[in-house]
């Protein structure tokens, strides 16, 4: 009887094992952080300022605009440890995908945008390790088929031209290369869009 009983908690001790290294498993991969923790001030448009000079003509100045992509850092860490047996090859977060979604102040939902991208995390059981990366929080595109109306003057230098105020719902996802499971996490970001004042002289600065 009581080897019979030793036995049973020997299986439940395992089973214990393998559901908890099962839970570790699960949301293994997580954004550490986006932009540094900072919101994102994203300039609709930027005004600039050329001077073009004809031979035997006075010079003459030109305003040019561009929509900026609004590009920010990303922090992922993977902690991934299997079902605790050792293996030769070591795990990897293979991001593929970034979805955006945006919500404003007042709860109006835009479009989301998807992102194809290429990032490896190793996979490290004491969470210690993280990969940096870059994507675009914002992209021109998106900013011109909402915010287009928005830009069609420069601020003078003494305005705010704040439009919206957002929160930026970023979705990572891929596959872990080793054992071909699905793996993504979450992670959100205030952005804040707005024509805002430009110096001419620094175009994309």
């Amino acid at each position: 009887m009581r080897r019979t009983v030793f036995g049973l908690l020997i299986l439940v001790a395992a089973a214990g094992l393998i559901l908890t290294a099962s839970c570790q498993r699960e949301n293994a991969l997580r954004i550490v952080t986006i932009n540094d923790g900072e919101t994102l001030m994203s300039d609709i448009i930027d005004f600039g300022e050329i001077t073009i000079e004809e031979p035997g003509e006075e010079p003459e100045k030109y305003i040019i605009t561009q929509i900026p992509q609004d590009v920010v850092g990303i922090e992922l860490q993977y902690v991934e440890i299997g079902l605790g047996l050792p293996t030769l090859t070591p795990y990897k977060a293979h991001i593929t995908k970034i979805q955006i979604s945006y919500r404003d102040a007042a709860g109006t939902e835009y479009d989301p945008i998807v992102l194809p991208v290429n990032i490896v995390v190793d996979a490290e059981p004491e969470g210690k390790k993280t990969e940096k990366s870059v994507f675009s929080l914002v992209p021109a595109q998106w900013k011109e088929r909402y915010f287009s109306d928005e830009a069609q003057d420069a601020p003078e230098d003494d305005e705010y031209g704040a439009v919206a105020t957002l929160t930026a719902k970023i979705t990572v996802s891929g596959t872990d290369d080793v054992s071909g499971k699905d793996v993504s996490a979450e992670g959100n970001a205030d952005v804040v869009i707005g024509n805002y004042w430009d110096d001419p002289a620094r175009l994309g600065q």
